[in-house]
């Protein structure tokens, strides 16, 4: 992190967060990010427990891979700007491998601004961590699955590949 993004110190009414960077990554996006990142470390060296799903700020099916209908395909955007697409079985069970990656600070933008402003968004196939009151729009929900399928398809073609644990 500290090679990617700019030194900076953000300060809430409750926080000071002073980053020593040496990247040139910067904005309150992502300020933001490094704080929500701070947050939950904190919390997992203080307590000796890790939660894998409490990053988690989106979470969006895409169904199966076309030539491998037993496999299905999922983003996974954590809280601090990183994302992951994943292929595991569509019933369910591990990871079978995936891309991985940094949001482009346009796309972590948008969609830290829908984050702060805009509420949850919880259906079976599909979850968004809004903090907001007011629920995404019709327009505002086309443009997130528009969001989402373009970093979906990034990803899939430029992102770190990996493996999962199941195969």
């Amino acid at each position: 992190m500290a090679l990617r993004f700019a030194p900076f110190e953000y300060v809430t009414a409750n926080e000071r967060v002073v980053f020593r960077g040496e990247g040139e990554i910067a904005g309150p996006a992502w300020q933001r990010a490094i704080l929500a990142w701070a947050h939950w470390t904190f919390a997992e060296v203080t307590t000796g427990h890790a939660c894998a799903a409490c990053r988690t700020v989106l979470s969006w099916e895409f169904g199966p891979v076309p030539d491998q209908l037993e496999f299905c395909t999922h983003l996974v955007v954590l809280d601090y700007g990183y994302a992951y697409v994943e292929t595991s079985l569509c019933g369910g069970g591990d990871v079978a491998g995936y891309t991985a990656g940094w949001l482009e600070t346009d796309e972590w933008g948008a969609l830290d601004a829908w984050l702060t402003d805009r509420g949850a968004l919880l259906e079976e196939d599909r979850t968004f961590a809004g903090k907001g009151t007011n629920p995404l729009t019709a327009e505002e929900l086309e443009q997130l699955e528009g969001w989402t399928s373009a970093v979906f398809t990034r990803l899939s073609e430029t992102g770190d590949v990996g493996s999962g644990q199941g195969g």
